[in-house]
């Protein structure tokens, strides 16, 4: 798990099959103005 897609492409190809990698934020979303949601279950 990474937070942001430059970081998982670079994983994935160091990686290749190894690997299952995912990351936070959606594309075009900003690292630098993301706010995680609190989950809550019920």
């Amino acid at each position: 798990m990474t937070t942001i897609y430059p970081l998982a492409d670079i994983i994935k190809q160091l990686g290749g099959d190894k690997v299952n990698v995912s990351y936070l934020l959606d594309a075009g979303a900003s690292p630098h103005t993301y706010e995680p949601a609190v989950a809550v279950s019920s």
